[in-house]
């Protein structure tokens, strides 16, 4: 018990340091960065080449270095933290204030949830379509919890209401 414990914590650790530099340019990015994006149009709005730029360099590291089934457990942490940054910077309500429209706004998101998950069943040794009960990155289940977000009203709308 005492052992597993102390993995779970390295495990957590070593998401947190993966994920730092990703979810600082995500939910706080530069005034240069967002410039940037918002020259791209829609297509600087995704957030996979984020990960692509400041994720991957320590997920390879830390791939060679790992045995692959804690690489899987490492893997889904960080999914969960990604998907956890993707609700944060949707309930903020300014991500996608430039795409007109709820159902653009959800189109988007679908396309952003294939993305994200590609992205890591790339990753994952684990071959498509294994026994298990579920795999986290499916597009369906990701777009789900997006959409949920995405209908809600935003904190500044909220503010007005109220």
């Amino acid at each position: 018990l005492g052992f597993e414990s102390i993995l779970e914590a390295f495990l957590w650790a070593a998401c947190d340091v993966a994920l730092g530099r990703w979810r600082r340019h995500v939910l706080a990015p530069s005034p240069m960065e967002v410039a940037a994006m918002e020259e791209q149009g829609p297509a600087g709005l995704s957030l996979i080449p984020l990960l692509t730029q400041h994720l991957s360099p320590s997920l390879n590291v830390l791939q060679g270095w790992l045995e692959p089934s804690l690489f899987e457990r490492l893997l889904s942490k960080i999914f969960l933290v990604c998907i956890g940054t993707y609700v944060v910077k949707l309930s903020r309500g300014s991500w996608l204030q430039s795409l007109r429209g709820r159902e653009v706004q959800i189109h988007y998101l679908s396309e952003e949830a294939v993305a994200l998950c590609e992205y890591f069943a790339q990753l994952s040794q684990k071959p498509r379509g294994t026994s298990e009960e579920f795999c986290l990155w499916e597009p369906g289940r990701v777009l789900n919890v997006l959409h949920a977000v995405i209908i809600l009203p935003s904190p500044t709308e909220r503010s007005r209401r109220s």
